[in-house]
């Protein structure tokens, strides 16, 4: 018995689509991707009278960057990020202000 063409048509373009063969679930589809932030980015001040270098680390990506005295980075898609003062770190996230005080202290606190 054979198919009639229509027919036969439908049924290959049903098993071309489906990923791992017949029956197969698919994947959810998302309708959008997610924002990167969904809220303030966490930002660095110093308040100390000395520039200070810090790391920041994402992943495998290591970034060098200076603070003036006095100066407020907005630490913009560092959330999730590692951010390292000499020995001292902290995990970054959003709504957070990490604080350099005299002495190199560093000082973090969510909104």
């Amino acid at each position: 018995m054979t198919m009639p063409a229509p027919l036969l048509l439908l049924v290959g373009a049903v098993l071309l689509t489906t990923r791992d063969g017949p029956g197969a679930a698919s994947p959810p589809v998302r309708p959008h991707a997610a924002p990167a932030c969904d809220g303030k980015p966490p930002e660095l001040l110093n308040n100390d009278t000395v520039p200070h270098e810090f790391t920041l680390t994402c992943g495998k990506k290591v970034e060098k960057r200076t603070v003036a005295p006095a100066e407020k980075l907005i630490l913009e898609g560092f959330s999730g990020c590692t951010f390292a003062l000499g020995e001292q770190t902290e995990t970054l996230h959003t709504e957070m202000v990490c604080t350099i005080s005299a002495g190199s202290k560093l000082t973090c606190d969510l909104l």
